[in-house]
């Protein structure tokens, strides 16, 4: 938030709305900015607002019959300008794409076929952010070689429960998707009710999510 004041305090006219993002986020790719505010920010924590700033040309200063003065500066504490903290304030795990080597791979496959130019926008591959353990890799490597199964077997052998639900009571929506997700979760009742209530799945996961 240091670095967005600076901005705000640089010239008493410009900056209305600073945004601080991430080495690893485009500031001049809307859809890049939008979704670090989507998953890097948290309003009441990370949005400020400060007062003492003048209006040039700004029609939301002041009505258009108002004095010079009071459109430049509306009395008693002159325009505003909001600063945004869209930053990681913890790793994360990786960027939900493949990595950059296979990413690379394809598009060489891609103009090798002759098929029309790519103009990658960026993220156009996976990267860490910080969150992913030695473990995490040694799956992920399962995975490419396509032995997930090995995973599965590993996880179902640990037993491991949802204990930050125990006991909670969840609404409809929660329960779905958790009997959807959670294999500890999903009692013999659960699925016998969900099935017959819903036409989701219940062994169906969420889809991976997306970068934009």
């Amino acid at each position: 938030m240091a670095g967005a004041q600076c901005a705000v305090s640089f010239d008493p006219t410009i900056g209305k709305i600073i945004i601080a993002v991430d080495d690893d986020i485009n500031p001049r790719d809307p859809d890049a900015v939008i979704w670090a505010l989507s998953f890097r920010m948290q309003p009441h924590r990370d949005i400020r607002v400060t007062q003492g700033k003048s209006s040039m040309c700004d029609y939301s200063s002041a009505p258009l019959d108002a004095p010079d003065t009071e459109q430049i500066f509306p009395f008693p504490t002159g325009t505003s300008a909001i600063m945004i903290d869209a930053t990681r304030k913890w790793p994360y795990t990786p960027v939900s794409l493949p990595r950059q080597e296979f990413m690379e791979k394809a598009r060489a496959l891609w103009e090798q076929l002759g098929l029309p130019k790519l103009d990658p926008k960026t993220p156009w591959h996976g990267y860490s952010l910080g969150y992913w353990t030695d473990e995490n890799v040694e799956e992920a490597e399962l995975a490419i070689r396509g032995d997930h199964y090995a995973t599965g077997r590993k996880l179902a052998t640990r037993g491991k429960k949802c204990e930050r639900f125990s006991g909670t009571k969840l609404s409809r929506a929660t329960s779905l998707l958790l009997s959807s997700t959670c294999p500890t979760y999903r009692t013999r009742s659960t699925r016998k009710r969900w099935r017959a209530r819903s036409p989701i799945s219940s062994t169906a996961g969420p889809s991976p999510p997306g970068t934009h």
